[in-house]
């Protein structure tokens, strides 16, 4: 009783004295995907955090599939010390380098068997032009939406949206 759980949707990461730390499933929290990565990819923690912890906290952020690490700016109307801060800005980073290597693959993986299924009707050059404009732009749209958010954090979802139609349509 008291402890903090997990925000609507969202799991929560609180940094306590340059640790990460995030409430443990048996609290109740949703097992999330990005929390899962999260806690893979960082030396971030699972124990239990006080309401006390949260209000004493230098930094946090939620997580969920929808805002992958999206920073908490104030707590009850204090302002946290550091929005982002410098575990923040490494959860975000090391989720997002992750996401790209994986949806990199996919997308490589999809065009490839896109490509073989019309093979019989295509030329080796264009079967390979196909491949690498898929892989080319997908990784050019992903480096443009990392640029917005590292230099404009409150547009990361808005430039997602917007830039996965615009570069879908370019292939």
């Amino acid at each position: 009783v008291g402890d903090l759980c997990e925000g609507t949707g969202s799991n929560v990461f609180v940094g306590l004295d340059g640790r990460l730390v995030t409430p443990p499933l048996s609290s109740g929290c949703l097992a999330g995907i990005t929390r899962d990565l999260v806690l893979e990819t960082t030396d971030a923690v699972e124990a239990d955090v006080s309401m006390a912890d949260l209000a004493r906290a230098d930094e946090a952020f939620l997580t969920s599939s929808t805002r992958d690490v999206q920073p908490i700016s104030a707590v009850d109307g204090r302002a946290l010390p550091h929005c982002p801060g410098p575990l923040s800005t490494a959860a975000a980073e090391k989720t997002l380098l992750y996401q790209l290597g994986v949806s990199g693959l996919a997308l490589a993986a999809a065009a490839f068997v896109e490509g073989a299924r019309w093979a019989p009707k295509l030329t080796p050059l264009i079967w390979a032009s196909l491949v690498f404009q898929t892989v080319v732009v997908s990784f050019a749209s992903y480096l443009l939406w990392f640029w917005l958010v590292r230099h404009y954090p409150a547009t990361r979802i808005a430039a997602f949206t917007l830039l996965t139609p615009v570069f879908g349509l370019l292939l």
